[in-house]
């Protein structure tokens, strides 16, 4: 990382061999935890990277900017930029790969999540998940619920691929 970047967001991949790390210039470092050494630097984004997320096989990382109405798909082996996924809503603060990979989740500023097909880069769904931000999400390991947490203070549960809201309670709470 550049002497005036400082790192934001951070990931392992899957198989613990590459760290990613984006700072607050916009870019990405992979680097090699054992060594210390730098891997790649991407440079994809103008603005502070706010979250990195590994595909389950450790091919793809999905990096997410403030202020961009992007997330941005990056092959890990090469390091150039595969897919971009463009939409109209607010600001990303999180994203989320599937266990399997097929689907990318994208939380927002304005509480909502949005479930992306990799595949095609198509929105498969959109829910309106939080009064406020999305500060968190994760997958159960069956890929088949999908849990957001939000500034409002809630965590709700979402079944998949039916989108409606399993349950919620309040943070802390079961």
């Amino acid at each position: 990382m550049g002497q005036s970047s400082r790192p934001i967001a951070a990931a392992y991949s899957p198989d613990g061999h590459i760290l990613a790390a984006g700072d607050s210039a916009g870019n990405i470092t992979l680097w090699d935890p054992s060594t210390g050494s730098e891997r790649a630097i991407s440079i994809g984004h103008r603005r502070k990277i706010l979250s990195v997320a590994f595909s389950p096989d450790g091919e793809m990382l999905a990096s997410a900017s403030d202020f961009e109405r992007f997330v941005k798909l990056w092959s890990v082996s090469s390091g150039r930029e595969q897919k971009t996924l463009k939409f109209e809503s607010s600001w990303i603060s999180v994203v989320q790969f599937s266990p399997l990979g097929q689907t990318l989740a994208t939380g927002h500023l304005d509480g909502t999540v949005i479930l992306w097909n990799c595949g095609t880069g198509e929105q498969d769904a959109k829910i309106k998940a939080a009064q406020g931000s999305i500060h968190a999400l994760a997958f159960t390991a069956d890929g088949l619920t999908l849990a957001s947490g939000g500034e409002d203070g809630k965590v709700k549960l979402w079944n998949l691929p039916v989108v409606a809201p399993a349950r919620h309670s309040s943070a802390g709470t079961h």
